[in-house]
């Protein structure tokens, strides 16, 4: 479990992938910099498969949309899958792609 100020993270597996849950604030300064060490510490452990679930995220900016982007060129470049779950109404205007990035 990783926590930074207003954000929290989460791992547990479901099936073969990680699902990486994120709750309060994906902001810069809070949780931003938390939600790459969390997937980059999976990445480094031989994960390859992950679902980043935001339905308790109350707040996202730029930078934690970066962090998404990121992480999704991260978790590619090395053979794995990302899906974002739960993004609907917590990050206005957010690129229409199916599933997130899956």
């Amino acid at each position: 479990m990783w926590f930074s100020g207003g954000c929290k993270i989460t791992t547990e597996e479901e099936g073969q992938k990680a699902v990486v849950s994120v709750a309060g604030k994906v902001t810069i300064g809070l949780g931003d910099v938390k939600l790459r060490e969390a997937i980059s510490d999976l990445l480094d452990q031989g994960v390859r498969d992950f679902v980043i679930d935001l339905e308790d995220v109350s707040k996202i900016d730029s930078s934690g949309i970066g962090e998404l982007f990121a992480a999704y060129t991260d978790v590619r470049s090395r053979g794995g899958t990302l899906e974002l779950r739960s993004l609907s109404d917590k990050i206005p205007n957010f690129p229409d792609y199916p599933n997130g990035f899956a």
